[in-house]
């Protein structure tokens, strides 16, 4: 008896195999192999560069739930690149004195890894 058990993805619905060698690298996962690349870690979300000022230090991420989003220098994850108009990024949101803001921020493409 086989111990491979069929899988709905809670993102995007397609069936995947969980094998049983699977079952020794963690706890059964709620997505699929596709979504577990494309989907934000838990509790955090995606958003594209909208423009960013490196003389100041700051500029704005839209989020793919729509709206802008405040960035600042200080709040670019550890060993991070200032980011550039157009990089897709990962975040936290955080409410900083002046409001809503982004904070973590890690740049998703290959081309910011330090």
């Amino acid at each position: 008896m086989s111990q491979d058990t069929l899988i709905l993805c809670a993102e995007c619905g397609v069936t995947f195999v969980w094998t049983a060698a699977s079952r020794a690298t963690g706890p059964r996962p709620a997505l699929c192999p596709a979504c577990r690349l494309v989907a934000p870690a838990p509790g955090r979300q995606r958003g594209i560069v909208k423009w960013f000022n490196h003389g100041k230090g700051y500029g704005f991420i839209t989020p793919t739930a729509g709206g802008d989003l405040f960035v600042h220098k200080s709040g670019l994850a550890p060993d991070q690149p200032l980011p550039r108009a157009g990089q897709l990024v990962e975040f936290s949101i955080v409410t900083a004195v002046r409001g809503m803001q982004a904070e973590e921020v890690r740049a998703l493409d290959a081309e910011s890894s330090p």
